[in-house]
């Protein structure tokens, strides 16, 4: 997944740098910082920080949260609230892209808690996306796209050009995600918002640069979406728009636009493409998702050329990585479902490719292949299930881990925009009496009876109910405070039965407890206790 822009954060660097003004290129900027830290110019953390944010731009993840963990743990930054909080965003994503799964966890839990104790709606936004990374990372799809949501309108609040170019970052994520997900029309309409927010941006007078890289990226996946949805005309139209941005000429802009050239069957584009990309890799990145993904469009484009030997090859060197993901204890978690899926996949091509390279043999090599291609899955089933036990226990830490930084911050109000909204005020009151109270267990309490409670009609509650709970009712909002009131009894209180906890979360159907339980967590209750 490559990024659309730079973070959105990096805006005024107090010192000799001042971002906005270097209008130059990552490569330009780490030569300009290495002048600085030979001559002793600027302080150290502010010099890692900036070169995590140099090759987070260049896409080399696995180098930029190295730099970032290195400002990170310098004492100084402390004392620099705004390069402290750009430097912890810089830290969770590149976390993320470069498969440190555990660590972000980690980081996004102690940020999200230390964002309410701050009161940072900025930070707290940036905070809830990279925990919706996390839920699409263990396939919580529903999760993921409420997360990203909860980003986004949080950001709209601000009318900064910073958090506008954030929320086009987002939106770029979120149709991707729909995409991937093959929903469309809501691919669509979301990348249209998103053109409209660049095309304000640039009235405005945007930095041209950090706007280009975004245009870039927008108008590649639009050319992509429309080509998907037999738009054929208007796909073109957005590919000449993406020749146009300066981007468009960088290796990485490259990459962009492959997934619309391998849809119109121009294969040789890609592999000249992605030929620039490889040989500005180094061994660091070689794990990181837009490697993989390069890898990927290079295997489709030789096998669309006819060149199996070069797509076996690429196949094979993607497979090894996914291997040796799998062997690796701090990478875990992204090996879901949705992964697993994608790792057989790529197999099956890679027996494909072999067959159509050994088609002249004899008819006993190809049976022998298969033979051992079907002990090859068997193998990886069984050890798939010896696995499994490891994955859950590790989703159920991160579920324990963010309920309490969760309930951590339920004591802290958000009062950035209380005073111009008052029903966000008078939510706040209720939504405390609620939980201090623990109202969301007294099930025969009625929608009436909350009303009451938050002093406002039916009418009323219902439209703040709705506004300040994702969109969802009464009942869902009850329901995911007696959910996450469960994982308090299920680590506390060890000799309950799941019946019990049931009960004494205000759930007592076990078959409406098992269910939301599975709907909200990904597991059953049951798993969720052998693992803890």
């Amino acid at each position: 997944m490559l990024l659309s822009s730079s973070i959105w954060a990096i805006s005024e660097v107090s010192g000799i740098l001042q971002l906005r003004d270097i209008n130059v290129m990552p490569e330009k900027l780490l030569q300009r910082l290495d002048s600085l830290d030979k001559n002793k110019l600027e302080s150290d953390y502010k010099i890692q920080y900036l070169r995590s944010y140099a090759y987070y731009s260049l896409s080399r993840f696995s180098v930029a949260y190295e730099y970032a963990l290195s400002a990170f743990k310098d004492e100084d930054i402390r004392k620099d609230t705004a390069v402290f909080d750009r430097t912890l965003i810089l830290l969770g994503e590149n976390a993320i892209f470069s498969y440190r799964i555990e660590d972000a966890c980690k980081i996004v839990s102690n940020g999200l808690q230390y964002a309410y104790n701050r009161s940072d709606s900025n930070l707290i936004a940036n905070m809830l996306f990279m925990e919706g990374l996390l839920y699409r990372k263990v396939d919580n799809l529903k999760k993921s796209y409420e997360y990203f949501d909860k980003a986004i309108r949080i950001l709209s609040k601000n009318s900064d050009s910073g958090s506008r170019l954030r929320i086009s970052q987002i939106k770029g994520f979120l149709c991707e995600a729909y995409i991937s997900d093959n929903m469309l029309d809501e691919a669509w309409n979301v990348a249209l918002k998103r053109g409209s927010l660049l095309k304000l941006l640039r009235e405005e007078g945007e930095s041209h640069m950090l706007v280009d890289k975004q245009e870039a990226d927008f108008y590649s996946k639009v050319a992509f979406l429309a080509h998907k949805q037999g738009r054929y005309i208007v796909a073109n139209e957005y590919y000449e728009k993406f020749l146009t941005t300066d981007f468009s000429k960088t290796n990485l802009g490259l990459l962009d636009i492959n997934d619309y050239l391998l849809e119109i069957g121009k294969y040789r584009d890609v592999i000249e493409n992605n030929k620039r990309f490889f040989l500005g890799v180094d061994l660091d990145d070689a794990i990181s998702v837009v490697y993989q993904r390069a890898l990927l469009q290079s295997a489709r484009a030789y096998q669309g050329e006819g060149m199996y030997e070069s797509a076996y090859k690429a196949l094979s060197k993607l497979s090894e990585i996914k291997e040796r993901h799998r062997l690796d204890i701090n990478r875990q978690l992204v090996l879901n479902r949705a992964d697993t899926t994608e790792l057989l996949q790529y197999k099956l091509d890679l027996h494909k490719a072999q067959h159509e390279l050994e088609s002249r043999q004899k008819l006993i090599v190809l049976f022998i292949a298969l033979i051992l291609i079907m002990l090859v899955l068997l193998l990886w089933l069984l050890y798939e299930r010896r696995t499994l036990n490891k994955k859950n226990k590790k989703i159920s830490s991160l579920l324990v881990e963010l309920s309490d930084a969760r309930s951590s911050a339920d004591g802290v109000n958000s009062e950035d925009d209380t005073e111009s909204d008052p029903d966000y005020k008078i939510f706040l009151r209720f939504d405390e009496k609620v939980r201090e109270e623990h109202l969301y267990l007294k099930y025969q309490l009625q929608r009436d009876d909350f009303a009451r409670i938050m002093g406002v009609d039916r009418n009323r509650f219902a439209a703040i109910i709705k506004e300040y709970t994702c969109g969802g009712n009464l009942n869902s909002y009850l329901n995911d405070m007696r959910l996450e009131h469960s994982i308090y009894l299920f680590k506390n209180y060890p000799e309950m039965s799941i019946q019990e906890i049931g009960d004494a979360s205000a759930l007592p159907s076990s078959t409406t407890f098992y269910r939301l339980f599975k709907e909200k967590f990904g597991l059953s209750p049951k798993a969720f206790r052998e693992q803890l």
